[in-house]
């Protein structure tokens, strides 16, 4: 991911040239969430993991390939929206299940940050060696491609299924998804994420792109996402004591409020030093929403539905905020107007902090998103 990443508005904006490219962004984060919840409904009627990610995980490396490619032909914007949009279908379901496969095969949820920052030391390493190589971003996503195959190996290592003893007491059903997708505390929760991540689209999609040509000694881009990578590393690695003490919606406000200081500073502040070791705050920003979430999640939704309540949380949230934010910060940086962009996404993180504040004194009083 970290060869991806970084590499898609840089790869977008400047490579392929497209003025416009909010359409791209959208249609990619519309197809995680199809993943994310063909794979989730799947596991929690069969309560397996391993195949499904196998699966998703082959056609993730041959979409980001596709996508490496859109540059060579003509129609580049439809291309390029199918082939991103395949390649976020995959992740979607890919990223929840291994999520699943942790939290239900025996293991703490509150130390689940300290497993899930080898993968942002893989996201780091990738940026470590890129900061003194300059190589065109489809060169990156190319080389993504062969290494998102070859993890398919490790796959195999994963623990076939899910290791809970409801099997045959709370059975997924669509009436049971319609109940939780219309609970008003679960949709408070899905209101508040969908802010974060309509802010957090900025920093996933016009950072790179905003900071690719200021002048450093080392490649701005890659070192901008290391030093965001190894905070991140270190907010996973005390993640446990905080979610003991303070609990997931505490560590979501911290995200929240580094998302606020961050985009202010790149809306505001025009010396490239101070906004380019400002990224650092991108480790807290998202690790902080990322395993608060989580862990919420699975705290208030029934066990046999955490697949669901994945999915429908990474549809409502995650894709419409990213999607939506994506495609409208993205046009207005499409026509270069990158401050402004982060200043409305600085102000919606606002707002978002908000309501968290106001959602922290209800969520005590329940113990699932809904009883039924």
């Amino acid at each position: 991911m970290g060869l991806v990443v970084p590499q898609v508005g840089p790869y977008v904006f400047s490579e392929l040239n497209i003025q416009a490219p909010g359409i791209i962004f959208l249609f990619g984060q519309v197809a995680m969430p199809i993943g994310t919840f063909l794979t989730g409904y799947i596991s929690d009627k069969t309560l397996r993991i391993r195949y499904p990610v196998v699966v998703m995980s082959i056609i993730t490396g041959i979409a980001a390939y596709l996508f490496s490619i859109v540059h060579l032909y003509n129609h580049q914007i439809i291309y390029a929206s199918i082939f991103f949009g395949l390649f976020m279908f995959a992740m979607g379901g890919i990223i929840s299940l291994v999520n699943v496969s942790y939290l239900q095969n025996g293991f703490k949820s509150n130390s689940f940050g300290r497993v899930r920052l080898f993968g942002t030391l893989g996201f780091a390493l990738s940026n470590a060696v890129l900061m003194f190589i300059k190589i065109n971003p489809s060169t990156a996503i190319k080389i993504s491609s062969g290494f998102f195959i070859i993890s398919t190996a490790a796959l195999y290592l994963l623990p076939q299924g899910r290791d809970i003893t409801f099997q045959t007491q709370e059975q997924i059903s669509w009436s049971r998804i319609r109940k939780l997708s219309g609970s008003p505390f679960f949709l408070f929760f899905i209101l508040i994420m969908f802010l974060f991540f309509f802010s957090f689209s900025a920093a996933e999609y016009l950072v790179s792109d905003y900071i690719k040509n200021f002048s450093f000694p080392l490649e701005p881009v890659p070192f901008a996402w290391l030093i965001g990578t190894l905070v991140e590393v270190l907010l996973f690695s005390i993640s446990p004591f905080i979610l003991t003490k303070y609990g997931s919606v505490f560590l979501i406000g911290i995200s929240f409020g580094a998302g606020i200081l961050r985009l202010f500073i790149l809306a505001w502040f025009s010396r490239e030093d101070v906004v380019l070791f400002s990224q650092f705050l991108h480790g807290i920003q998202f690790s902080g929403a990322y395993l608060g979430s989580l862990i919420f999640i699975k705290e208030k939704a029934h066990p046999q539905r955490l697949g669901s309540a994945q999915a429908l949380f990474t549809t409502y949230s995650r894709a419409m905020g990213t999607g939506s934010g994506a495609f409208i910060l993205g046009n207005i940086a499409g026509i270069g107007s990158f401050p402004e962009a982060f200043e409305i996404a600085a102000w919606v993180s606002c707002a978002g902090l908000i309501l968290l504040i106001w959602f922290s004194k209800i969520s005590k009083k329940h113990r699932y998103f809904y009883d039924g």
